[in-house]
């Protein structure tokens, strides 16, 4: 069991057809990680990437069946910690992330169909960590972040927002925040976008 990390462990909510009530479960990702992110679409939630130790960085997929309630694994084209994942429709997008050992940071941006079972690739405008992702309409906006040195020794952010069209599956051009930031938070209410200042 991986119990190391408390982050390696889920409570899935089963909400029943009994009202309001809802019943609890603990399951276990199949490998014990922190600074992963997931994403739901379909039947299908997903937990990618993440550090292993803190320093090591892991390319580990888990998918849970909501309907089979099952669990399966894959791999990401990369290893990385602090990874950021959104959905669209039967699409889910994992972009950016790094290495904290050596401070490689990732412009990926990999693309699993739930409908298909399978992968596409993409890439930010820049390599980077720290960023958001929001589904808006016919758009995926993945916003700030920044570069990071190894261990975190240096950073740099960004005011960069790499805006993905799902009706054309192409980049619209690059837009800008009012200044750099790296680890806002963002909030989609029907098709407005907002993105608060991180540090």
């Amino acid at each position: 069991m991986n119990r190391i990390y408390t982050s390696a462990f889920i409570l899935i909510s089963l909400l029943t057809n009994t009202g309001l009530s809802a019943q609890w479960s603990l399951d276990y990702l199949s490998q014990a990680r922190f600074h992963h992110t997931a994403a739901s679409a379909g039947n299908k939630i997903i937990f990618a990437g993440g550090s292993l130790n803190g320093l090591n960085p892991s390319n580990r997929v888990d998918f849970y069946d909501s309907e089979s309630m099952t669990w399966s694994t894959d791999q990401l084209s990369v290893p990385r910690s602090f990874p950021v994942a959104v959905a669209a429709g039967s699409k889910i997008f994992i972009a950016g992330g790094m290495n904290v050992g050596n401070g490689q940071n990732y412009d990926r941006v990999e693309i699993y169909d739930v409908n298909t079972g399978e992968w596409n690739i993409e890439s930010l405008s820049q390599s980077r960590a720290g960023l958001v992702a929001a589904h808006v309409g016919d758009n995926i906006l993945f916003a700030g972040g920044g570069q990071f040195g190894s261990v975190f020794s240096s950073f740099t952010s960004t005011d960069v927002v790499d805006v993905y069209d799902l009706s054309t599956g192409s980049w619209l051009p690059v837009m800008h925040l009012s200044e750099p930031r790296i680890f806002p938070a963002v909030a989609v209410k029907i098709t407005k976008y907002m993105s608060q200042e991180g540090y």
